[in-house]
């Protein structure tokens, strides 16, 4: 029998799944994009960790995320873990995606740039309705968000509200503003 000559190529040597998967997660959040076109495998490992914290900062930004979270309602229920809101997303966007995202921990609500007054209390209801629903222990909420209501002396108190979010909450951060 022929002995394989020394100048044949010598077969590719693979490492074991689990150092592979490593060392795709331990990539900078800038070539995460890039990794998710690699293979499907890859793009199962990165994907999950790339969206587990979401900033959201701007309306249009915020109903295109809406909308791709309507499209995979078991991936924004299992793998989105931390929200950071800030600024202009209107109220009844940031109360459809908490609908969806049902695995929530930790959630950043700062206040919008326009009074809460032009929304409709059913906005703000939904608001509190959907934050219910979360199993947050960590909450950071500007007091401009929260109901109130008027003393004896006609002066507004903030009120929070009998809801089952407070009772789960173990970290809270209230912002006045």
């Amino acid at each position: 029998m022929p002995i394989a000559s020394t100048n044949s190529p010598t077969p590719p040597r693979y490492l074991p799944s689990e150092l592979e998967r490593e060392i795709f997660l331990r990539a900078s959040p800038q070539d995460i994009c890039s990794l998710l076109l690699v293979a499907r495998r890859v793009h199962d490992w990165v994907e999950a960790p790339f969206y587990q914290f979401i900033a959201l900062t701007r309306e249009d930004r915020a109903c295109r995320l809406l909308s791709c979270l309507q499209l995979r309602p078991q991936f924004a229920t299992t793998t989105i873990k931390s929200f950071w809101i800030n600024g202009g997303v209107h109220i009844k966007t940031i109360a459809e995606i908490l609908q969806i995202t049902k695995s929530l921990n930790n959630l950043t609500l700062w206040p919008p740039p326009y009074p809460l007054s032009a929304h409709s209390g059913s906005d703000s209801d939904a608001l509190l309705l959907s934050l219910n629903d979360l199993p947050l222990t960590n909450l950071s909420l500007a007091l401009s968000l929260i109901p109130t209501i008027s003393n004896a002396e006609g002066r507004d108190s903030v009120f929070l509200p009998s809801t089952s979010v407070f009772a789960r909450i173990t970290h809270l951060q209230l912002l006045d503003g």
